[in-house]
């Protein structure tokens, strides 16, 4: 399967953030980091399930040495 074909889902509860339809980020260093996410995928760069697993891994390990309370993972 390639990068293209897997679809982000519009409508479920792991989808990013919307508000009237628009994407929804706190910070806008949020919005640039998920556009450019999204073009390195749509590239090619990297098939979604990878990005996704590498994310989860990523928040799991801060999460591990900062624990959960507290401002969290950004």
């Amino acid at each position: 399967m390639s990068a293209r074909a897997s679809v982000l889902p519009r409508e479920c509860a792991l989808a990013p953030p919307r508000k009237n339809g628009e994407l929804l980020f706190d910070h806008a260093w949020e919005s640039r980091v998920f556009g450019l996410t999204m073009s390195l995928h749509e590239a090619g760069a990297f098939a979604w399930s990878e990005f996704q697993a590498a994310l989860i891994e990523s928040i799991a390990a801060w999460e591990r040495e900062h624990g959960t309370s507290g401002e969290g993972y950004r």
